[in-house]
């Protein structure tokens, strides 16, 4: 309280005197129970949907080629996603993240198609090396 204004934002009352500028309102205290404000941290970069599905084909291929060979389907979707969700996450610069993911997903799918392969020769040179006559 003055009898003279002492810079911006002080105010004359009814009775002629100066009075200073409110202090800043504090905020309320947080009630149990009630809604808070969160602090969100900002979002990283995102999975690829390309990579994610490369991985769960190439697994999904790896685990189901003991079904008469019906694991190869998903297993050539888990090379061509595992390509493609790679070159995706590696062109997004730093966008994207799953490059992981990607790979792995390419190499079980590989791998699936290797055994697949090598399960379908030996289907072949057994069915040439049987001996059908003998019956």
């Amino acid at each position: 309280m003055s009898d003279a204004s002492q810079g911006p934002g002080w105010w004359q009352a009814t009775d002629g005197k100066w009075y200073p500028p409110a202090p800043p309102a504090s905020p309320a205290p947080p009630v149990y129970g009630a809604p808070q404000q969160a602090y969100y941290a900002p979002a990283g970069p995102k999975n690829d949907g390309m990579s994610i599905a490369a991985l769960v084909c190439g697994i999904s291929g790896l685990a189901t080629l003991v079904l008469c060979g019906i694991g190869i389907v998903p297993a050539i979707l888990g090379v061509i996603f595992g390509v493609i969700g790679k070159k995706k996450v590696e062109e997004s610069g730093g966008a994207l993240q799953g490059r992981g993911m990607a790979l792995a997903g390419a190499i079980c799918g590989a791998v699936a198609i290797g055994l697949f392969l090598i399960w379908m020769v030996l289907v072949l040179i057994g069915a040439f090396n049987s001996d059908s006559s003998s019956y």
